[in-house]
């Protein structure tokens, strides 16, 4: 779902380089200054990420944009409350970005420029596991600028198949063509062990060490995924902020996500929660009639709540 959130500030931190901050708005200041001329493009996410011990922790959800705006393409990403990996697809290996939102905010995210949301017709997800309908509705009405379709399966799931092959296919409307895209889902990990401590039904009572890193292990890829990329996510939600940290990494089993980072993280009190996920994403692209150019992100992922 959307979110009416802004995001206070954007931090890129290198695995050893000096913190450098700069406030989201300033990311996207160009915009402002860039023809008025109307960029299309789209995003499909079919999301593996499990929760051990959760419902339905096994289904893959999956969410799809056809998107024509003027603005800066990872600000409207944001914006829509598209998966990290939409618009972190830039971020270089061994370095992690923090960001901080505020959930009580009524101001206007940093988007320059309308967006308007597609019409891609009916839009199906097919798979071994059968083929369903995506759940097509207008998008809320939080912000004066954006309209149109948004597609998900909030309403309906399909069970996630490891390493199978799925197709996101459309039949189009006065808007764009036919779309039909296929591709295979990376292989499944799991999450071992974080801070040293092993990882037991999605929960995990892990620390930092002694200099501040937070150690994170999962299962390597055992086949040849060079088109894929780790991403390692810990993100702490309070009643009314939310501090993240995502960092792209090497799919060799391990990671630390360095203590520069992990000391951005805010105190948010004793209601909030914090949640780490280790996510192999794969990225497809594609092209249509009337959207020249479309991105598929395919992801298999395993998270646990930190206590």
């Amino acid at each position: 779902m959307p979110t009416t959130h802004w995001i206070r500030n954007l931090t890129l931190l290198g695995a050893m380089s000096a913190v450098t901050a700069c406030a989201a708005p300033d990311l996207d200041a160009a915009a402002a200054h860039e023809a008025a001329a109307l960029d299309r493009f789209s995003v499909i996410v079919l999301d593996g990420t499990r929760v051990a011990g959760l419902p339905h922790a096994d289904d893959l959800d999956a969410s799809a944009y056809f998107i024509e705006h003027s603005g800066d393409r990872a600000a409207t990403l944001r914006l829509l409350n598209v998966h990290p990996a939409a618009w972190l697809d830039a971020l270089p290996t061994d370095s992690c970005v923090v960001q901080e939102r505020d959930l009580r905010s009524a101001e206007a995210p940093e988007a320059a420029g309308p967006v308007r949301l597609l019409d891609a017709g009916e839009l199906q997800l097919r798979s071994a596991a059968g083929d369903i309908a995506f759940d097509s509705h207008y998008f809320p009405d939080i912000y004066p600028d954006v309209g149109g379709i948004a597609y998900d399966t909030a309403l309906a799931r399909v069970r996630h198949v490891a390493d199978g092959t799925v197709t996101v296919a459309a039949d189009g409307s006065d808007e764009l063509g036919e779309v039909s895209i296929s591709a295979t889902m990376p292989a499944a990990m799991g999450l071992e062990r974080v801070g040293g401590e092993a990882v037991v039904d999605g929960h995990v009572a892990a620390h930092a060490s002694p200099a501040g890193d937070l150690d994170v292990a999962w299962s390597a890829s055992r086949a040849d995924a060079s088109q894929d990329v780790v991403l390692v996510s810990y993100v702490r939600r309070g009643f009314d902020r939310v501090a993240s940290i995502y960092c792209a990494v090497s799919d060799d089993g391990a990671f630390a996500v360095p203590a520069a980072a992990m000391a951005l993280l805010p105190d948010l009190g004793g209601e909030h929660t914090d949640r780490l996920a280790v996510e192999r994403v794969r990225s497809v692209s594609f092209t249509a009639p009337g959207m020249p150019d479309g991105l598929m992100l395919l992801i298999a992922g395993d998270a646990a709540y930190v206590e």
